[in-house]
């Protein structure tokens, strides 16, 4: 029973992220997880171990991440210098203080309500699609089952596609991207969100799915001009680093990990 109980208070933390941030397990460790945040313009990670909570769990954060703050900082935050095993906060709270701490460090507003998520609510295209209603992360997938010989059901499906790209608006119901209404974004914004190779093309018919996603996308541009967007945001917010501190802060990381890690 003990042992249930424990499992149920783990399994109730990872709920609570699920229902909130991009996140995948890390080596089979369901409690083991690496939280992908994703701002306007550029995206950071890292890594929260908590398979031994209530006690304090474990950071590491990407080299993205730790331009903006590094683990030192973040550990002089109260809500790690004042863990409190007996009644601590709740491992999401960690994560949305890393969120508010970023936010602030390179002057953006905070994360929107649902910023992480596509929602759609009630949405009907055409004669098939009917109060389609969904909530989901970056990092999930979903599925639509359709009679793949109607075509107009073909047609519906390619149509719900568009819309969501913002490529048409003939719908009815709501949709948000991020936390904004997709009617409301720019034609720029867009562009910066759906990257979507042609729906219906005969040489992706045999791929596999991470192939046929990625087919007629540039990739190494899109991921080199979201990088040089990161490296003017951290600019401009003053966050350049100089060789001595990237030093210091590597050698604590590193001591603290090995330190906690012999514990």
């Amino acid at each position: 029973q003990e042992f249930q109980k424990r499992l149920g208070i783990l399994n109730n933390e990872v709920e609570l992220i699920d229902n909130k941030f991009e996140n995948l397990q890390i080596k089979r460790n369901p409690y083991y997880r690496e939280i992908r945040i994703s701002y306007p313009n550029f995206a950071t990670k890292f890594k929260i171990k908590f398979e031994k909570y209530p006690i304090l769990p474990s950071l590491s954060f990407s080299k993205s991440l730790s331009r903006i703050i590094t683990e030192r900082k973040f550990n002089e935050e109260e809500i790690i210098r004042n863990w409190d095993i007996e009644n601590p906060p709740h491992v999401l709270e960690i994560i949305e203080k890393i969120c508010e701490i970023a936010s602030k460090q390179v002057n953006l507003e905070p994360l929107k309500e649902n910023s992480q998520y596509l929602f759609l609510n009630d949405v009907s295209v055409g004669e098939a699609i009917n109060n389609l209603s969904f909530k989901i992360h970056k990092g999930k997938s979903i599925g639509i089952m359709y009679d793949i010989n109607n075509v107009e059901h073909r047609l519906d499906l390619l149509n719900l596609f568009e819309i969501i790209g913002g490529l048409q608006l003939d719908y009815t119901g709501s949709i948000e991207i991020f936390g904004n209404p997709l009617k409301s974004l720019s034609k720029k914004e867009k562009e910066k969100i759906f990257l979507l190779p042609p729906p219906y093309d005969s040489v992706i018919t045999n791929m596999k799915v991470k192939k046929a996603i990625q087919y007629k996308l540039n990739l190494n541009e899109i991921y080199k001009e979201r990088k040089n967007v990161f490296n003017t945001i951290l600019k401009n917010a003053g966050l350049g680093q100089n060789i001595d501190e990237i030093i210091e802060d590597f050698i604590w990381e590193t001591t603290y990990k090995f330190s906690r890690k012999k514990k």
